[in-house]
């Protein structure tokens, strides 16, 4: 006690309780602070707590937007291959289907051609081979074709 008055020492300043000399803090001023202090403190904390909460719920919205996005990507990219794919395996089948329609008018030709020839081959000859050459052509384009429809489906399928 300095004069019959309590004195105390907090984070090195003297504070007295009556605060009258000079140097020295008074106690219910220290309070006042420490208590505007932690108001500050807690309104600091709730501000941050209510702003982070805000942060995280707009980081989750666009997340679900991305992820929404991405779903529609796929289920997109999902259609285009699988339409995609159905359009090359019609064409495929067209393709076979022509093959043997083209086969079975082939032999049918060459049965045709066949009782001509014992007929009478030497009057026939020429006419032979007419038709043997654009049925070579026939098979050639038809065998270009078919390279080309299996290169195309091979390409999408990888």
């Amino acid at each position: 006690m300095v004069s019959g008055r309590a004195v105390s020492r907090e984070a090195g300043t003297l504070i007295r309780e009556d605060g009258d000399s000079p140097g020295f803090i008074r106690g219910e001023d220290v309070k006042e602070n420490m208590a505007a202090t932690q108001e500050r403190t807690t309104q600091f904390a709730q501000s941050f707590f209510t702003e982070g909460m805000e942060v995280l719920k707009t980081h989750q919205n666009v997340a679900q937007s991305i992820v929404a996005a991405q779903e529609r990507n796929m289920k997109f990219f999902q259609g285009f291959f699988t339409e995609g794919m159905e359009a090359l395996k019609n064409q495929a089948e067209s393709a076979r289907s022509l093959t043997q329609e083209l086969g079975q008018k082939t032999q049918e030709q060459q049965v045709a051609f066949q009782q001509l020839a014992q007929q009478s081959m030497a009057n026939y000859l020429d006419f032979l081979q007419a038709p043997l050459s654009t049925y070579q052509k026939s098979v050639e384009a038809a065998q270009a074709a078919t390279r080309q429809m299996l290169d195309a489906v091979q390409k999408a399928n990888e």
